[in-house]
């Protein structure tokens, strides 16, 4: 499990359930619009649940994040 969370935002992912590309989009929409800086955490814990991590630097004084 933890090696499919570890693609999950890097590649497409093929599964029985989807492709794990709205994943991918999400996050190479955050890098593109905020920089290397932004980046999407999923951790997973099996009968417990999944957490989602959105991680977006600080705006700069333009109002948009340093890229």
């Amino acid at each position: 499990m933890e090696e499919r969370l570890s693609q999950l935002g890097t590649q497409r992912i093929e599964s029985s359930t989807g492709t794990g590309l709205a994943v991918y989009n999400v996050s190479r929409r955050l890098t593109l619009m905020y920089g290397i800086g932004a980046s999407l955490e999923i951790k997973s814990s099996e009968h417990i649940g999944t957490e989602v991590k959105f991680l977006i630097p600080p705006a700069s004084a333009s109002g948009r994040s340093d890229q």
